[in-house]
């Protein structure tokens, strides 16, 4: 038990976290007695955007370090591959199956007014869809548990109108009013929330640009504030904005992203001298597009590393408020660099105020990288060699950079434990003494639903302790997308259909296995029809379960009998011979296993290695020859006569047909062949043969070839205990 959880105070009577161990309650010594929390998310950050990651471009000395003083997680996942919906996740303890918020719902775009910010026009309306009044977010519930909130950065939590700031529109059952949202603002706001102070991006559609004409506020204690407010930024206003295109934006000197972080520090000085403790949820945009930041010597640096191989210029989007990106990859690395600065700032201010040691500190980012304004995430290998990026649900796409710091944190450690964003709200009641028994999902109401696990247990080195998911879910109705991780099995369902990965094999995503694992399949489909409540705002295709009749499918075929493949020229002459690029037949690799070859009639025949050169020959009689090491080039059969020449595949007791994979791409005739000067087959067949009196019979065939191509169909055919079976997708009885 660490000291920080045994010192949470009696007086309170607050419970475990449900998952989590028992805390032994204490007296209550001040903000020494429960830590400190700060969450930092930035923005578009991928997950091999760090040196601690893999990133070799770009220097984040803090985040490394960070790193190595605390617990850096290999599989930790956003809430969604996009940002609105990915901090829903996060606030809400849902994932967006169940949560409200599932995509950037945008409210400025239906407002047709707009105010004067100087000389530029600004919409009115501003903001996302809001979270549920009827249902509990992190700042609320931590305020519950004794805690101070701060929020700095994106909102994307509710919409704001200037023209009416302080009012607020609740239907009957306590939720914003978005029928009438042209004339009102959302009672989903940070003062309304939970959050006691706040300054940043109210509207993250705003936040497309480090250089806008306001920002929101909402600080009572300094300002007497009793709203959100706009604090106008007057140096920048006049200029022009980015949306006109107009290089007269660049004199704009009023920088967000240092405005913001500023505001933070100064928040953590106040904190400070109070006896409660805090939470700070940061929610930085770096390095959200677009690439334009103060042109310092940080950028110089690498436009100097980058030199001759900067990417050129981008020259903007301004439609979506993304400014001109000159030396667009040095801009990005720049980014991330000066995030990393300000993060090492934050762990300065905790040591300049004594309470480092008493606070946790955990980064992490909103989901996978972006393309947009002149990013080039292929070039940083940004995903960390993993398939997607933003708007993706495979693994590019929500898994994310995730490193904690703090009391109780063992130093060094590389986790590998599975978690999702909405994991965290159970883990800092867990860390705050709150009674988490009330936020799960047997819990059952609409205001406490949760579908969170606590991952303390991992952060103070209790692996052994520690409740796992059975599953993870996303769904993200953009790109009409569905996602379950189960275990090292991963499905990604698009616009309805389902495709199966096996991670622990590929993590790339790269080979669709659902043939060969019906029933994970079935029990992942399953699993995403039980997690997914409808949505009329942001409605994805959910994939359909197969009827299962309790029949066997057939996936694999383990016998041995002897197979071979036949090839039929066009010419209408046949030959056949086993022969790819790996020496294999059909995925299994040759390695140990027999060839018999079959001298033709009348004449001899080889086999050449297209590579080595090498023959193996087979002129007279009957000759079995089994390879010691797996063959790394292509097989030939070459002086073939009229006849037939044969060769035989022995599949051992161990061995199986992967009909899956065709494997047959590199098969080709001998050009001289009397027999193959049409080289391009019409027709590949799969043929399996049983010896008996009469010589070798031909049961079962069928694998057809386009243009020599190999191509499975809906043909192929097995033998299983002497009796024909069609293989693919069909079952067994």
């Amino acid at each position: 038990m660490t000291k920080v959880r045994q010192m949470i105070t009696a007086a309170l009577g607050l419970l475990p976290v449900a998952g989590s161990t028992a805390v032994a309650q204490t007296e209550d010594t001040g903000n020494g007695a429960r830590p400190n929390i700060i969450f930092i998310m930035c923005d578009d950050m991928g997950y091999g955007d760090l040196g601690c990651y893999g990133q070799k471009r770009i220097e984040t000395p803090n985040l490394d370090r960070m790193a190595q003083e605390g617990m850096r997680f290999t599989q930790a996942y956003a809430g969604s591959p996009v940002s609105a919906p990915s901090r829903a996740s996060f606030m809400t303890g849902q994932h967006t199956g169940h949560t409200h918020v599932r995509g950037n719902r945008e409210y400025w775009r239906s407002s047709s007014r707009a105010n004067m910010y100087g000389n530029n026009a600004d919409y009115s309306l501003i903001g996302q869809e809001p979270y549920l009044m009827n249902h509990k977010i992190i700042p609320e519930v931590m305020k519950e548990a004794g805690y101070n909130t701060g929020m700095f950065g994106k909102w994307a939590g509710g919409y704001y109108n200037t023209d009416h700031p302080n009012t607020y529109l609740l239907d009957a059952n306590g939720n914003s009013d978005t029928s009438k949202s042209g004339r009102s603002s959302s009672a989903s706001l940070p003062n309304k929330r939970g959050i006691d102070c706040y300054y940043g991006y109210i509207c993250q559609f705003q936040a497309h640009t480090y250089y806008p004409n306001f920002l929101n506020r909402y600080d009572p204690e300094k300002y007497g504030d009793k709203h959100v407010v706009v604090d106008v930024l007057e140096e920048n206003i006049k200029h022009k904005a980015v949306a006109t295109g107009d290089r007269d934006f660049e004199n704009r000197s009023q920088y967000t992203s240092d405005l913001i972080h500023q505001y933070a520090l100064e928040w953590i000085d106040r904190q400070a001298e109070k006896d409660a403790p805090f939470l700070g949820i940061f929610t930085y945009t770096l390095p959200h597009a677009e690439l334009w930041q103060p042109q310092d010597s940080l950028v110089e640096k690498y436009k100097e590393k980058f030199k001759g191989q900067d990417g050129g210029d981008w020259g903007g989007e301004f439609g979506s408020w993304y400014y001109r990106a000159p030396s667009r990859r040095a801009q990005f690395a720049a980014m991330i660099s000066r995030l990393d600065a300000q993060v090492g700032e934050i762990f300065e201010k905790l040591e300049e105020k004594g309470i480092a040691d008493n606070t946790l500190v955990i980064f992490t980012s909103d989901n996978g990288p972006h393309t947009e304004g002149g990013a080039d995430p292929t070039w940083f290998n940004s995903n960390g060699g993993l398939q997607g990026t933003k708007r993706q649900t495979h693994e590019g796409g929500v898994r994310v950079p995730f490193i904690a710091k703090g009391p109780g944190v063992p130093a060094g450690v590389v986790n590998d434990h599975q978690l999702a964003f909405y994991d965290i709200m159970p883990t800092l009641l867990d860390y705050a003494g709150g009674d988490g028994s009330a936020y799960s999902l047997e819990a059952s109401t609409d205001e406490r639903c949760y579908d969170g696990i606590s991952f303390y247990n991992t952060l103070t080195g209790n692996d052994a302790e520690q409740e796992k998911h059975e599953f993870l879910y996303w769904e993200f109705h953009e790109t009409n997308q569905v996602a379950l991780r189960m275990g090292d099995w991963k499905l990604v369902a698009k616009s309805g259909v389902p495709a199966l990965y096996d991670l622990s094999k590929d993590p790339h995503e790269d080979t669709n296995v659902a043939a060969q694992n019906p029933k994970v399949l079935r029990q992942m489909l399953e699993i995403i029809q039980q997690q997914h409540t409808a949505s009329s705002l942001f409605n994805v295709t959910m994939p359909e379960v197969p009827e299962d009749d309790g029949s066997e499918v057939v996936t694999e075929v383990k016998t041995d009998k002897l197979y071979t493949l036949e090839c039929q020229p066009n010419d209408g002459h046949s030959a056949r011979f086993i022969s790819d690029n790996n020496g294999s037949l059909n995925g299994q690799t040759a390695k140990g296993t027999k060839f018999r070859f079959e001298p033709a009639v009348g004449g001899g025949y080889y086999i050449r290695s297209t590579v080595s050169g090498k023959y193996i020959n087979a002129n007279s009689g009957k000759t079995d020859i089994s390879f010691d090491a797996e063959p790394k080039s292509a097989w030939t059969v070459g002086q073939l006569s009229k006849s037939d020449a044969y060769v035989y595949f022995t599949i051992g007791g161990n061995k199986y047909l992967n009909n899956h994979q065709g494997g047959a791409d590199n098969m080709r005739l001998a050009t001289h062949s009397p027999i193959a000067q049409n080289n391009k087959c019409s027709l590949w067949t799969l043929h399996q043969y049983e010896e008996n009196a009469t010589g070798i019979t031909s049961v079962s065939d069928g694998i057809e070839s386009k243009d020599g191509k190999y191509l499975q169909n809906e043909e192929v055919v097995i033998v299983r205990d002497r009796q024909k079976y069609n293989l693919k997708g069909q079952k067994l009885r």
